[in-house]
């Protein structure tokens, strides 16, 4: 007899949002804002969904589990937050309340009754709880199917593709894959060769490529599976999911935000403007193409072979007519 986890007969928060995206495609400008949203709370980032998402992609545990799972996990989260419990009290942290202001509010809490009067302040207050992932979209739905009604939004943080292949390759992190002990990311092991999770469908190509080969790859089917998987959405799951452009956002962030608070039912905070102008330098000017693949062909295109170059300009291609169709400006 199969035997499988439930949660079905309870839930203490219904107004989760997944803030998704590659490294330095612009989550950490985005997250704080929830702060300054009324009933939001503190962004957090747990590694923990990452790999169950990881476990999923590889069939090493069962859907209904997952959800199950994935429901004990963000009611845990928000119950926590709600008792001052586990709260990142790192003043240089991204992630700390400290470093976005609203150290009182969660100072505060620690003070406070837990137990059925911390329940009672979760229920009446429906908070929104913003957390942290990367790149898991486009490899799987599985929080998009698990969570369904506890789902407030899954936001996709977009940009220049080229921009990010050059952080990725300038700042080493192939190389830090699997060898770095400050490293957390899940691993898989092919043909004796160590290799991120998310390279097992071009692990071939991936374990024959250079460094700068292998920046390319990793960006490139990225972007293609989260193309792939916006297009096979469903239109209920595409309301929950929010497509921000970096370059865009950063010039007209109202665009998003306003369109972030009629999705969750909500409002900015008093002097929500002069905050996010103070701490996230919101909005900027900017005027760059939309992607650098000029700059980068003239940085690296001696170092790239023709069939890595025509995947550039395939990612080119296929970034700005996604871009040219979903932006909101």
């Amino acid at each position: 007899m199969k035997v499988f986890l439930t949660r079905e007969n309870q839930k203490l928060v219904d107004n989760v949002v997944f803030i998704d995206g590659f490294s330095s495609s612009g989550k950490a400008l985005i997250a704080p804002i929830f702060g300054f949203l009324e009933r939001g709370e503190q962004w957090q980032v747990d590694y923990f969904f990452e790999k169950l998402a990881v476990l999923s992609h590889l069939d090493k545990i069962s859907k209904k589990n997952i959800k199950t799972v994935l429901e004990a996990k963000v009611d845990e989260l928000v119950y926590n937050l709600f008792i001052g419990r586990n709260i990142n009290f790192r003043k240089t942290d991204l992630s700390s309340p400290f470093f976005n202001g609203l150290e009182k509010k969660y100072l505060k809490r620690i003070r406070s009754k837990e137990k059925d009067p911390a329940m009672k302040r979760i229920l009446q207050a429906k908070p929104i709880l913003p957390i942290m992932v990367h790149y898991i979209y486009g490899c799987t739905d599985i929080f998009l199917k698990s969570l369904q009604g506890k789902l407030g939004l899954y936001i996709i943080m977009l940009r220049d593709p080229f921009h990010l292949i050059n952080v990725w390759h300038k700042d080493k992190w192939v190389k830090k894959r699997g060898r770095s002990n400050r490293e957390f990311h899940l691993c898989i092991k092919i043909k004796n060769k160590i290799i991120p999770w998310y390279a097992k469908e071009y692990s071939k190509d991936y374990i024959k490529a250079n460094n700068l080969e292998k920046a390319i790859l990793t960006v490139y089917h990225l972007y293609k599976r989260v193309f792939s998987m916006y297009k096979r959405s469903s239109s209920n799951e595409k309301k929950k999911i929010l497509l921000v452009f970096f370059d865009e956002f950063i010039k007209y962030p109202d665009l998003y935000i306003n369109k972030i608070c009629k999705k969750l039912k909500t409002k900015k905070i008093k002097n929500f403007q002069k905050i996010i102008k103070k701490r996230l330098s919101l909005p900027r000017s900017h005027n760059d193409p939309i992607t650098s693949i000029e700059i980068f062909k003239k940085k690296y295109s001696k170092k790239i072979s023709k069939r890595y170059l025509d995947m550039l300009f395939e990612l080119n291609e296929n970034y700005i007519d996604f871009y040219r169709k979903k932006k909101l400006s």
